[in-house]
């Protein structure tokens, strides 16, 4: 989702999606927040190809390396906890939105399931690449436009959502199967997530962007 994020800021005007200049005490703090973690995910090799993988159309769970993720969460978590005084206003909306899918995937309970589902992707890796190369294609050809319209935007929110819904369910059976139920609710509950954080950054972003149906459809059926 980091690209169409990034994106949306981009169509919408507002730079980095926080006011800057002028602001009080609440948004600077927040915005020190969202700095500190943006420099600290950048910092490092490794982290910077696992960033650079989640904003582009790799198969969706590449993220699920548990080394990877835990460093990441180590990041967010730090994160949370600097931004958790700041005092109201859009500067702790946007960063509690940013934060909405580091919340439910950095705690023990979905941690623990982490490892039996990175090795079930690697597994269905060839099988889910191509039952869902049409979806992937058609992504990859929108993001190598740069969106300049409020449609452009539902348009690779929409085609987001068509590649998470095909991935999940190519994989959702086979978690479910080797890592168990609670394991395959954990892993479509983190693409709902995705979509529940861009939805929060649209409506306080101000974006009036209709959500396509193919986003309440991720995970449908398989929870």
């Amino acid at each position: 989702m980091g690209k169409l994020m990034s994106s949306s800021r981009r169509v919408a005007g507002t730079g980095s999606g926080f006011r800057r200049g002028g602001g009080s005490g609440g948004e600077m703090c927040a915005l020190t927040c969202v700095t500190q973690m943006a420099g600290s995910l950048q910092g490092e090799s490794s982290m910077t190809e696992f960033n650079t993988k989640n904003q582009l159309p790799y198969r969706f769970n590449d993220r699920f390396n548990p080394v990877q993720l835990g460093k990441f969460c180590s990041v967010m978590n730090t994160t949370i906890d600097c931004v958790q005084p700041c005092s109201g206003g859009q500067g702790k909306q946007m960063a509690d939105a940013v934060l909405t899918l580091a919340r439910f995937v950095c705690v023990d309970s979905f941690m623990r399931h982490v490892p039996c589902i990175h090795g079930v992707n690697k597994e269905q890796k060839s099988a889910c690449d191509s039952k869902c190369s049409s979806e992937k294609s058609t992504l990859e050809r929108t993001m190598t436009r740069q969106p300049s319209t409020m449609r452009d935007i539902q348009d690779m929110l929409g085609q987001t959502c068509e590649y998470m819904d095909c991935d999940t369910d190519c994989d959702y059976a086979k978690v479910s199967q080797k890592c168990g139920v609670e394991a395959a609710k954990a892993y479509v509950g983190y693409f709902k997530k995705s979509i529940d954080s861009a939805k929060s950054l649209f409506d306080i972003m101000g974006l009036q962007i209709p959500i396509p149906s193919s986003c309440n459809n991720v995970g449908v059926g398989d929870d």
